[in-house]
């Protein structure tokens, strides 16, 4: 009966389904069954493959056929070598038969059964029989992915399920009276029911979902389930409740689901989220309905890529803890991934905390007007409470700010938006780091890194809590003492670590490159004159020095087409203490004249000359090294 109805050769029935149930086999379009199975298993074996960079780019049979790809994806899933030399590049047939043997040979030893294969000549001629490679993938997807033994209790006393992965979807939502992976799915309100079983709170729509909806009612929950739970989209929503509908399909991804888990561990939830904004189709076809950015300042220094980091885990835990999974949270960077290394104490500090901060999104990675026009944004301000000039337009999609600056100069949001600006802590990090321990403490403990993240921030912009640079309250102390109890960390080696990270930047980085490090463009300028400036972790004196400093400043500022660079100095003085200098470079002599005298009557600089060589331009020695660039830059321009 299997053979007529699935249309296969004899050397196929052992491959396909003689232990799947009755009901899978019926008479169905077997074109249209194969083409399913070749879109789920291509997805599937690339949801895996993507570890090593890896993936099918065209038909299972061909990509397959060298032997190279199989062995990589027998590798990722067993966790051992294959073997310890094979063709990496295979350049004829015998060097491709040659990694099919060694591929079957390995999973006959890993118990996959194989009967039926007669040799590795049928893998490189894969192509002829399309349904062969099929059988030989479905092999490995039942080996090492859907017969994993869980501990399951009987969801009905009386009835033993035929196969476990249907035990434990009955355990899960036993009031479904799940009997098959075929006729039972195809209204879409199974696989929701599931997904909001596996995490409560993430899919309760599926108490009141209409069946006349199927695809709809599975799209939203499969979304979900790849948007919160990170499971891979190896199978269409429209695959899953057809009519045709295949069972092998089903149960691959019905397994996937099995495995799925709560992203409470930060970086895994860092490492998903970055996949997803990234990923175009998450911006063309409506696959996550909204997409909530957490944005970092335009400056995205430390404190601002921490902080955009642990506030959207933050609100994801507090979404999960109280089911109110609405949107995708996202991390961003407000600024361009090629300029993002130049925040060298981030680099270290995301390092010594095993973060891989290339794996979170930056502003040229997702197009937020895209997003804003589908009316799929939203966005949250940490470390700033105003957006750029280019950025004037997502105003309307600002639900939340999150900031320590008391410089909001404009009511252009919303009076009701939760503002949240406290001046009184000397780091956003400081103020995130507050909420984990007064909700959600064990969140932090159960990941020391993200706690380590949230301390070297905290110690680094109060520069370890020194009381003379005036930088820190009694709140960053306490936040300080809690931190330093969850990570054992000694605070004045941590911060030792980060200075020297940053200041190594200065002798690391050409002088236009200390320039781009940290530049940031004033919200507006007057007329025709244009405003911006740069932090450098260096002295004036010593930037000023170097034999290029002319020429980079000239072709810095006539590429941005300033009349004014501000040049803020931030650097540690021989005796440890913190010190500021400023420096203006302006070839209009005229207002290169008009900014000296203002700045020199600005008591709060309290401003000192800097006899130094300076061509177009003045340096200065800052009294007061709480005023940063943050409130310089402003005053400037006004």
């Amino acid at each position: 009966r299997f053979l007529c109805v699935m249309d296969l050769d004899e050397s196929l029935l052992s491959l396909f389904g003689d232990e799947d149930e009755p009901d899978a086999l019926r008479t169905v379009d077997t074109e249209l069954w194969k083409e399913m199975q070749e879109r789920t298993f291509a997805a599937w074996c690339n949801s895996r493959l993507k570890a090593r960079g890896m993936s099918i780019e065209n038909r299972l049979a061909d990509d397959l056929s060298d032997g190279v790809l199989l062995i990589n994806l027998l590798e990722i899933l067993s966790e051992r070598r294959v073997v310890e030399r094979y063709n990496r590049t295979p350049k004829n047939k015998f060097q491709m038969l040659e990694n099919c043997r060694l591929c079957l040979d390995f999973m006959r030893k890993e118990g996959v059964k194989l009967v039926g294969i007669i040799g590795p000549n049928n893998v490189v001629e894969g192509a002829k029989n399309p349904r062969l490679i099929l059988g030989l993938v479905w092999k490995i997807i039942r080996h090492y992915q859907i017969d994993k033994q869980v501990e399951v209790k009987a969801a009905v006393a009386e009835e033993k399920p035929s196969h476990p992965l249907l035990a434990w979807v009955r355990s899960k939502i036993p009031e479904k009276n799940v009997r098959n992976f075929a006729s039972d799915w195809r209204s879409g309100i199974n696989v929701a029911a599931l997904v909001d079983a596996i995490q409560p709170g993430l899919c309760p729509e599926h108490a009141t979902m209409d069946d006349s909806t199927p695809v709809e009612n599975a799209r939203l929950a499969m979304n979900r389930a790849h948007a919160y739970l990170g499971v891979p989209m190896v199978l269409d929503p429209q695959d899953l409740v057809s009519k045709s509908n295949n069972v092998h399909c089903v149960m691959t991804y019905v397994s996937c689901l099995r495995d799925a888990k709560a992203m409470t561990d930060f970086k895994a939830f860092i490492d998903h989220r970055a996949s997803v904004a990234t990923a175009r189709k998450y911006h063309n076809s409506g696959a996550v309905e909204v997409m909530h950015a957490v944005l970092c300042s335009q400056d995205c220094d430390l404190d601002s890529m921490v902080s955009s980091i642990a506030h959207s885990y933050f609100n994801e835990q507090a979404n999960l803890k109280f089911n109110q999974a609405s949107s995708v949270l996202i991390p961003l960077f407000n600024q361009r991934r090629a300029d993002v290394i130049f925040c060298t104490e981030a680099t270290y500090l995301f390092g010594e905390c095993n973060v891989d901060s290339t794996r979170v999104a930056c502003i040229d990675d997702v197009n937020l007007t895209s997003l804003q026009a589908q009316g799929r944004l939203k966005l949250t301000l940490v470390n700033h409470n105003e957006l750029s000039p280019p950025q004037r337009h997502l105003v309307p999609d600002v639900v939340e700010i999150l900031d320590h600056h008391d410089d909001h100069t404009e009511d252009v949001f919303d009076p009701n938006l939760p503002i949240w600006i406290e001046p009184e802590v000397g780091t956003c990090a400081t103020l995130i780091a507050e909420c984990f321990f007064d909700q959600m403490p064990s969140a932090l403990e159960s990941n020391p890194d993200l706690a380590r993240l949230l301390l070297g921030v905290i110690l680094f912009k109060t520069i370890n809590l020194d009381p003379e640079a005036g930088l820190a309250t009694d709140r960053d102390i306490k936040a300080v003492d809690k931190l330093v109890d969850v990570t054992g960390e000694d605070r004045g080696a941590l911060f030792a670590r980060l200075r020297d990270s940053q200041f190594g930047s200065a002798a690391t980085l050409s002088p236009y490159d200390l320039l781009r490090r940290d530049y940031r463009d004033a919200d507006e300028s007057p007329g025709d004159v244009r405003v911006g400036a740069s932090s450098l972790p260096t002295s004036l004196v010593r930037f000023v020095g170097h034999s290029d400093a002319g020429a980079a400043l000239e072709r810095f500022a006539s590429e941005r087409d300033l009349t004014v660079l501000l040049i803020v100095c931030v650097f540690v003085g021989d005796e440890g203490e913190p010190r500021r200098q400023l420096g203006v470079y302006c070839r209009d002599d005229a207002m290169r004249g008009a900014v000296d005298a203002f700045l020199r009557g600005d008591d709060k600089l309290a401003l000192k000359a800097v006899d130094l060589e300076f061509e177009f331009g003045i340096g200065y020695d800052q009294g007061d090294v709480r005023v940063s660039r943050r409130v310089v830059l402003p005053a400037v321009v006004r």
